[in-house]
């Protein structure tokens, strides 16, 4: 998931939009505003939703009404392609042999931990597991990208 701007949402502005190809570069409010809230609403229901596995999204509000049917918000996006670094549309900005060898590194390492199933282990798990306080924090000493929020997308 990639949100966009925290917390600039306006009175109005509650129904989700979920996009796909990362185009929105201007470093600006005009890429999108999502809430705290919201995002955290939807981060919680994509763990819950097989709809949403696999799938690389942005997250912004617009105006209008907040909806309910976060499957339905889910099942309209587009899979990322199996063993693909990047999500389904996003633009081919770096080519994996250019990138630097400790990003390299790391993503080899990621993908050495997601083959023993760490993911499918992390998926399994409740919530309010003490078990899922133990994955987070071995997450958070290793995020999967620079925000620490998953995925391997590149961001600008």
């Amino acid at each position: 998931m990639r949100p966009g701007w925290f917390d600039y949402n306006g009175p109005d502005e509650h129904r989700l939009v979920l996009l796909q190809g990362d185009r929105r570069h201007a470093g600006d409010l005009s890429d999108g505003v999502i809430a705290r809230r919201q995002l955290a609403e939807v981060l919680v229901r994509s763990l819950t939703s097989d709809q949403a596995v696999g799938k690389t999204f942005e997250l912004v509000a617009t105006k209008g009404p907040a909806s309910g049917d976060f499957d339905a918000l889910f099942t309209a996006l587009e899979p990322d392609s199996k063993g693909a670094l990047d999500g389904v549309r996003d633009m081919a900005n770096m080519p994996l042999d250019q990138e630097p060898s400790r990003v390299r590194d790391d993503l080899d390492a990621i993908k050495a931990r997601c083959s023993r199933g760490w993911l499918t282990r992390l998926r399994a798990v409740p919530l309010n597991s003490p078990r899922w306080r133990r994955y987070d924090q071995v997450d958070q000493q290793r995020p999967c990208c620079a925000h620490g929020l998953g995925g391997l997308g590149r961001h600008p």
